[in-house]
């Protein structure tokens, strides 16, 4: 059995820096846009700016969210009698271990989870059957060399 071995904090500044960056952008390119249309560079830093701060407390919001959610949303794997079993929030994916494919990649390549792209290091992704998972059938395992190695 595994589950995914990232600690809470780290899986929350992960979001919160990416959400963050992610408003920058859009604020940015809204104000780039204002910029072009009245051509004033005042206009352009208080589009940014308002925009900047209504968002701000969204991502503030949403990062609490993942902090309280993360502990039961983070996947869990377990292989017994020849069954692959995951544990993804709420869903239970279990598909027999022969039905799988697998090959060594980085955890970050996970699709079970829309956080996925946020981890990494590592390991090796399993493909569940398509029947199975179907909106996202990659499953990440062995995260430490011991674990990669079983």
């Amino acid at each position: 059995m595994e589950e995914m071995p990232f600690s809470v904090g780290s899986v929350v500044w992960r979001v919160f820096f990416f959400a963050m960056l992610a408003i920058i952008g859009f604020a940015s390119l809204i104000a780039l846009a204002a910029f072009f249309f009245r051509g004033n560079s005042r206009e352009m830093l208080k589009v940014f700016g308002v925009l900047f701060f209504l968002e701000s407390p969204v991502v503030v919001l949403y990062t609490a969210v993942i902090r309280i959610l993360y502990p039961v949303m983070r996947p869990k794997i377990l292989v017994w009698k020849g069954q692959l079993i995951a544990r993804v929030g709420l869903r239970l994916l279990i598909a027999p271990v022969s039905q799988c494919t697998w090959f060594e990649g980085k955890a970050s390549q996970t699709t079970v989870w829309k956080f996925g792209f946020l981890f990494p290091g590592k390991a090796i992704l399993v493909n569940l059957p398509q029947s199975i998972a179907k909106d996202g059938n990659r499953v990440a395992v062995g995260f430490s060399d011991e674990t990669r190695e079983l």
